[in-house]
């Protein structure tokens, strides 16, 4: 059940609203997949029709995309292959090339007038934008010249016009550190370039014109928290964030309403969410639905019909691509509505598409309870406990997020249901540097990457073994990427590791120095501002450290890995077995920075649950 079934990402609903095209993989490769809905009231799904095979539509992050779009009128989509750009009937066909290139292609997005399509291509050089005319009357155009030290993702069109803005930042920083929404005036004629909004030591992400093209909406946290903001104004001022980090192109978190007057938007509860929406000149916010939505599009039918289409997961909620059907007469009576104010209107939430194999609901899942815990310094931190259900005392695997700029939100995870079920409770530790609790709780990780998520960890761990139904000589440490660098640098240190009877960890970070030589082009940077000067690295670098290593370590790693070189994982093991510790690692052919294929999987989840059951047993403590 855990490595079956299929991940549903990027829905859209048709410009019609009355169809959804979104984006699968599963064991036959990625593909488009289109549900027909009906054009009036509640939707009435119809059978799910497979739009691309030849050749293949790129793949995609669950939480992300930048890989297909429709145009204009609804007839055609784009979509982005290993080989160009290719349109196609929206209901299937054959289609033809609009733009051919070896190299990356991402984030398609056509002029309202259906003429042309911007798209953002990436080689060694940089990224650069393009607009290409649909007809192929003209050659594309390069209307921003790649740099090494650019970032570009997400063009947005100007409606009525060939303005065009896109998310831009620049090496060393992240786009989480400070970026902007930079732009063009007038594609294809005078080609100007601007820089529609700049926030001073903020950071911004996807960039979306209003549909009547009056008003630039995007998210920032120049006020502290990454909210939706429209022309410069948070639309919902809150201490609760509206998008994650960009580590992708096509990120959808929050959409404008078809009338240009509301904003959708998923927020950040403490790593729980729920969908609202927002009267952007009321202030006013209205609850649709709870959980994770992700990848919202907003459209209304020819009868008027205002429907709101996202994938929404959460603790207990499998995966499932969700169609909401809005009420556009508000209901004037109190409740119901998060603010406090008066108006709500109704919704119809219909299930039309869903992504794991059946019966994870009679599986007895669990939802976490929020929790706070003081760090070293007295600072207030945050995570999430599982507690299996019917098991007086559990021991316990804390699960340290990857990122390190990530957060372990509250989305359905089939491992944790996997341990659970198992009889292990689950901790979750958004050590400082986490996303999802503000600006200044994230940036807090600057210059300290190796050292604040370790303390904060093992502060964790200690408000842990305190805990009732958590057995404190049971505790198990598993990371993968910057989550297994944390868990390596606690194993370094006995003092750190009370109760703790084994570690997994999944191509994790070994040696800083050699990821900055190494690690894809994205991450290039990244140790300048999270680590701080090379002088640093040995000290910070588990690879130095292998001799003080006792605690059975269990190792995982892909030899195809593009972001972690796997030669840091097989020197770390060398130096672990030539100083006596205990190790054992697997390698998987033809697998990268996480498991493609479900055997992998299957074969990690057996591995790991010999050495639970190896650890079953409490630990002397002492």
């Amino acid at each position: 059940m855990c490595a079956s079934g299929r991940t549903l990402a990027e829905p859209r609903l048709s410009p019609d609203g009355t169809a959804v095209v979104f984006h699968v993989r599963d064991g036959a490769g990625p593909r488009l997949i289109r549900i027909d809905l009906g054009d009036h009231g509640p939707v009435q799904p119809g059978p799910e029709t497979a739009l691309t095979y030849d050749p293949p539509i790129v793949g995609v992050h669950p939480s992300g995309g930048g890989s297909w779009t429709w145009t204009p009128s609804g007839s055609s989509i784009l979509y982005v292959a290993r080989n160009g750009l290719f349109a196609i009937p929206s209901t299937g066909g054959p289609g033809r090339a609009v733009v051919l290139s070896g190299d990356s292609i991402s984030s398609p997005t056509v002029s309202s007038d259906g003429r042309i399509v911007a798209y953002v291509i990436e080689n060694d050089s940089g990224q650069s934008v393009w607009a290409a005319y649909l007809d192929g009357s003209r050659p594309p155009m390069q209307l921003a010249a790649a740099e090494h030290d650019v970032f570009r993702y997400d063009p947005t069109w100007r409606p009525g016009t060939y303005d065009l803005n896109w998310h831009e930042w620049r090496m060393p920083q992240m786009a989480w550190d400070q970026s902007v929404i930079a732009g063009m005036t007038g594609v294809g004629k005078a080609n100007v370039r601007s820089v529609a909004h700049h926030h001073q030591s903020a950071a911004v992400g996807q960039p979306t014109w209003s549909p009547d093209g009056n008003r630039l909406g995007y998210v920032c946290d120049a006020s502290g928290w990454m909210v939706v903001t429209v022309e410069g104004a948070p639309a919902v001022p809150e201490p609760f964030e509206h998008a994650t980090p960009t580590w992708g192109s096509g990120q959808r978190s929050w959409c404008w309403s078809p009338d240009s007057t509301r904003v959708a938007f998923n927020r950040n509860e403490l790593g729980y969410a729920r969908l609202l929406f927002a009267d952007v000149d009321k202030g006013t916010t209205t609850e649709l639905g709870k959980a994770w939505h992700l990848g919202i599009s907003w459209s209304t039918t020819p009868q008027g019909s205002e429907r709101l289409a996202a994938i929404r997961t959460g603790g207990v909620t499998p995966p499932q691509l969700v169609v909401y059907t809005v009420d556009p007469h508000p209901n004037h009576t109190d409740g119901g509505n998060v603010n406090g104010t008066p108006e709500t209107r109704r919704a119809t939430r219909t299930t039309v598409a869903r992504g794991p194999v059946g019966g994870w609901e009679q599986c007895a899942l669990v939802e976490p309870r929020a929790v706070t815990w003081a760090a070293t310094d007295g600072s207030t931190l945050h995570g999430r406990l599982y507690q299996p259900n019917d098991v007086d005392t559990a021991g316990v695997i804390v699960s340290v997020h990857g990122g390190p700029t990530d957060q372990g939100t509250v989305q359905f995870n089939t491992r944790y249901a996997y341990w659970l079920s198992r009889g292990w409770a689950i901790f979750v530790p958004d050590y400082r540097g986490s996303s999802g609790h503000g600006r200044l709780y994230q940036q807090a990780m600057n210059g300290g990457w190796g050292v604040v998520d370790v303390d904060d960890v093992a502060s964790g761990l200690a408000w842990l073994r305190s805990c009732p139904g958590i057995d404190p000589g049971r505790i198990v440490l598993m990371g993968g990427s910057a989550g297994g660098f944390t868990v390596l640098n606690m194993l370094a240190d006995q003092t750190k590791l009370s109760g703790v009877v084994a570690a997994v960890v999944l191509y994790p970070v070994t040696d800083l120095a050699e990821l900055d030589a190494t690690t894809h082009r994205f991450e290039q940077t990244y140790n300048a501002t999270i680590v701080g000067p090379p002088e640093s690295y040995p000290e910070r670098s588990p690879i130095g450290k292998a001799s003080r290593f006792r605690t059975p370590l269990l190792l995982f790693h892909g030899d195809a890995d593009p972001v972690v070189n796997v030669e840091q994982s097989r020197r770390l093991v060398r130096d672990i077995q030539t100083a006596g510790g205990q190790v054992d690692y697997v390698e998987y052919p033809d697998e990268g920075h996480g498991w493609k294929r479900s055997e992998t999987t299957i074969d990690e989840l057996r591995r790991i649950d010999v050495v639970l059951d190896r650890v079953h047993v409490r630990a002397p403590q002492p």
